[in-house]
């Protein structure tokens, strides 16, 4: 028990994501004012569907330091893929043959994992397969499952929780046509809306604030809550049926999502791929 938290720390202080201590500095947060509600359009990740070439289909991530507004007036220093936070939601047809370019643009070493995804030891981008800081790794390999809302994220060894925080993941979609075989909702942006939920805990400073309570041990929460790297954003939907594809991006809280009206959702699929009929939850 007495290991844990020099771990934890130690990865943090490497991130530069706030203060370290064993507790937290109760004031470090205090500053900050609630976000004025629903004023700032919802960001959509943009779409990447490769450059074919060979009969493959090829992808470039970097990832990469930056600074995001995750609150309105406010820059934080965050990480991202191809950009400062989070990344691009990459397209991947059923049983096509793909190869991800990885470029390591930070100061340590990361990996890149693809969760959800069926894919051979080699190419699942855990701890035993680091790209130094600077270097660039090459993976390939081919999705043979069910369409469905994946997403990566990286996996490095005692880093895996403090580089997700400062903001490493992005969408995977794997595409076999079946939903618009169906007829549900599929332009993006539009009636396809990703929501990918995640809670921060930000400084005064507007700097992230990560693992400075004991308690944050047991899992590391945070009080302010954005939605694809934005707090209390708003989006316009059509008159329709709208798909939202939910993706819980946070290190270790669980949400119930509901609408204010009592209305139900209709669940459609899990990360597993379509349900054989819709749930109403």
């Amino acid at each position: 028990m007495m290991v844990a938290p020099a771990l934890f720390m130690r990865a943090a202080a490497s991130q530069g994501l706030g203060r370290m201590g064993p507790m937290m500095n109760a004031q470090a947060g205090a500053a900050l004012l609630p976000a004025r509600s629903f004023q700032r359009s919802l960001p959509i990740p943009p779409q990447l569907r490769g450059d074919r070439r060979d009969g493959v289909l090829h992808f470039a991530l970097s990832a990469q330091a930056g600074a995001s507004e995750l609150v309105a007036g406010l820059r934080t220093p965050t990480w991202g893929y191809n950009g400062s936070m989070l990344g691009p939601a990459l397209v991947v047809p059923r049983a096509q043959p793909v190869r991800v370019e990885v470029r390591n643009g930070l100061a340590q070493s990361t990996t890149l994992h693809w969760h959800g995804a069926i894919v051979p030891g080699a190419a699942d981008g855990g701890p035993h397969s680091p790209i130094q800081a600077g270097g660039t790794q090459r993976i390939g390999f081919t999705l043979d499952q069910p369409g469905a809302t994946l997403w990566f994220h990286p996996h490095p060894d005692t880093r895996t929780g403090a580089q997700a925080y400062a903001g490493l993941a992005g969408l995977l979609l794997v595409d076999d046509g079946v939903d618009r075989r169906l007829g549900l909702p599929h332009t993006w942006g539009v009636d396809d809306i990703p929501v990918i939920v995640q809670d921060r805990r930000i400084a005064a400073d507007c700097t992230l604030l990560y693992m400075t309570s004991m308690h944050d041990l047991m899992g590391m929460k945070g009080d302010r809550f954005l939605v694809n790297g934005c707090e209390q954003p708003y989006v316009t939907v059509p008159a329709q049926h709208v798909r939202l594809r939910l993706l819980n991006g946070s290190n270790a809280r669980i949400y119930n999502f509901a609408f204010d009206d009592g209305r139900a959702f209709q669940v459609v699929a899990s990360d597993a791929g379509l349900l054989a009929r819709p749930a109403a939850t």
